[in-house]
């Protein structure tokens, strides 16, 4: 059902729902070394998105047509409900599934954020649907602090290269 209603009608064909990865990716690590231990990865409830995996292009096509859909461009789902999912929900910065950052970072938003980590892998990305630009960051060394750290530090400095300053 989510092949044929999601991923066929946006090209994404490198969907796998294998958590620990396949030949020729590239390695998990926990702690400045190769997550291969039993315990180096969470119990498969915890993984995000069901242990979906997919490569950064695929990843950004789904981007793309949620930063399209705002403008009617959108494959998936009608303008309105695009624009619905993307609302801060009450007087939140939550979004339904997005963070709804009005000035991310000091930039010139709206902008739609999200970030998830399976404790090996960590991923942000930040999107600005009103100039269609955005940054998608992920990390094989979540665990550490460093390996978030320095994922927020890049996403910080590509975010300040596509967006604007905010000046409020």
């Amino acid at each position: 059902m989510i092949v044929r209603e999601v991923f066929d009608p946006l090209g994404i064909h490198s969907i796998s729902f294998d958590q620990f990865g396949g030949a020729g990716e590239p390695q998990r690590h926990v702690d400045g070394r190769i997550a291969d231990q039993v315990n180096d990865v969470n119990p498969r409830m915890f993984a995000p998105a069901g242990a979906m995996r997919m490569t950064l292009q695929d990843w950004s096509r789904f981007c793309i047509d949620q930063m399209q859909g705002e403008h009617g461009r959108g494959r998936l789902l009608r303008t309105e409900t695009y624009r619905f999912v993307h609302a801060p929900q009450g007087d939140t910065r939550t979004a339904l599934g997005w963070g709804a950052a009005p000035h991310p970072m000091n930039l010139r938003g709206p902008a739609l954020t999200h970030s998830g980590s399976d404790g090996n892998w960590y991923a942000l990305v930040c999107l600005f649907p009103e100039t269609g630009n955005g940054v998608l960051v992920a990390a094989n060394a979540a665990e550490s602090m460093q390996g978030d750290q320095a994922s927020v530090a890049a996403l910080r400095a590509l975010a300040a290269s596509v967006a604007e300053p905010f000046e409020g």
